[in-house]
């Protein structure tokens, strides 16, 4: 059995490159959602917080209980925890989405350089096949002006 041509042996590559292009795509395109719902949660979180800071501001100035007072503080706390746990986690997510991307970005043109190497590649099989064939018709006609400078017998 022969060994495979070098454009098959790019092709190959390419193939493969191709099939692990479309799964980190997809791998990104799902980092991309994520990341953008947590930043949708985050956002909403500090939302939260700026009503609930405006809420307590108003319940002071009507005159609240301590108890209330105290609960809204406590609420308050309890979402300005999870606004640094949100923050935190976008920021991982963002990370990861930037690695993904970066890797994305690397195999494209990886599978870029594969394509130029199979059309060079092809390229020059065809110009071996076009020199080939010249040479043959080259002989050819050599021939034939041989045979008619040459007298028949």
């Amino acid at each position: 059995m022969s060994q495979p041509s070098r454009p098959e042996q790019f092709q190959r590559l390419l193939e493969l490159s191709q099939q692990q292009l479309d799964e980190l795509g997809k791998k990104l395109h799902a980092a991309i959602q994520i990341h953008t719902s947590a930043t949708q949660q985050l956002q909403q979180l500090q939302l939260y917080h700026q009503e609930y800071t405006e809420r307590l501001n108003q319940e002071r100035q009507q005159g609240c209980s301590m108890t209330n007072y105290r609960n809204f503080l406590r609420f308050i706390g309890t979402l300005e925890t999870a606004i640094s746990e949100q923050n935190t986690k976008v920021v991982h997510l963002s990370a990861q989405r930037a690695e993904i991307q970066q890797q994305w970005h690397a195999l494209r043109q990886r599978c870029k350089a594969y394509e130029t190497l199979i059309e060079r590649s092809q390229q020059a099989a065809q110009y071996e096949a076009n020199r080939l064939e010249q040479r043959h018709n080259d002989e050819i006609a050599s021939q034939l002006a041989h045979r008619a400078r040459t007298p028949h017998s």
